[in-house]
């Protein structure tokens, strides 16, 4: 499943729709553990709201935690040029010149904004290295 339909499965589902959307915007989507997540932010109360997507949609709520406080950026998902395969397809490739012995043993997947859409990337290997690859989202620059 694509990013925007990981989105649009969020944000269509009756959880959502029910959800007191004011102040609130979308901000970050995130893969870890085998589970999505879809991520809203609200300037009013300075609190990220999550949306687990799975065969259900689950929600919860936090604060953000920064060191220095400040908003965070809206997440423009309508300008994301690179699907979430493409990136992957990228860092698989830097993957294999980098470090080629190691297994893949999980991965975090980010998509957030910073200045543009940016897929951040971890790979984490069975021999406990990391890489971490940023990948703006509308030119594939990594």
């Amino acid at each position: 499943m694509e990013i925007k339909e990981i989105v649009e499965k969020a944000i269509s589902s009756p959880l959502f729709q029910n959800w007191d959307k004011k102040d609130n915007y979308l901000v970050n989507c995130s893969f870890i553990d085998g589970l999505w997540q879809v991520h809203f932010y609200s300037k009013k109360t300075r609190k990220i709201t999550s949306f687990t997507v799975d065969d259900e949609v689950k929600q919860s709520e936090d604060k953000v935690f920064q060191a220095e406080q400040r908003d965070i950026e809206k997440l423009e998902i309508d300008r994301v040029n690179i699907g979430l395969n493409e990136a992957l397809e990228l860092v698989d490739k830097i993957k294999e010149e980098k470090i080629p012995a190691e297994d893949v043993a999980n991965s975090i997947i980010i998509l957030q904004q910073d200045k543009f859409p940016l897929w951040n990337i971890t790979r984490i290997t069975a021999g406990f290295h990391l890489l971490n690859v940023k990948i703006n989202a509308l030119n594939k620059e990594v």
